[in-house]
């Protein structure tokens, strides 16, 4: 069982299942979580402007990882929420690497056949090429 296990979430309805499948691999009596979402960076956005901006994105982001927390009931589970702006794939892996996380948990995104290019550089699939702990991408 795993005991310190990150899960991304871009905060769409098909991370209930991510959420729930995650929490039966995580140790209930030593284990944690962390609920990262990362806002994407905007270039050149700056300034009040900017801070109004990234203030309003945070506030839904906080209430629908609070919502995912709650998908974890009593399980004992320490879990944490954590919000930060940057590039999607490097912000998940240079948080998992700082917070030594054993485990990256992800939804993965079935590759267009149509579009091979485009679903290949999806950020579950950076993320996996770039992390230096086991990543589980569930579908």
């Amino acid at each position: 069982m795993y005991r310190n296990v990150l899960i991304p979430l871009d905060l769409s309805e098909r991370e209930h299942t991510l959420v729930e499948s995650a929490a039966r691999i995580i140790d209930p009596e030593t284990g944690s979580v962390t609920l990262l979402h990362v806002i994407e960076e905007i270039e050149g956005l700056a300034g009040e402007e900017g801070e109004l901006f990234y203030a309003g994105l945070r506030e839904r982001a906080g209430k629908v990882l609070e919502a995912r927390a709650g998908l974890f009931g009593r399980s004992g589970i320490g879990i944490r929420q954590e919000i930060i702006v940057g590039k999607r794939a490097s912000a998940i892996v240079g948080f998992a690497s700082e917070q030594r996380c054993d485990l990256i948990v992800m939804s993965a995104e079935r590759i267009d056949p149509a579009q091979p290019e485009r679903s290949l550089w999806s950020t579950p699939q950076k993320v996996s090429l770039l992390a230096d702990c086991p990543i589980l991408l569930i579908r």
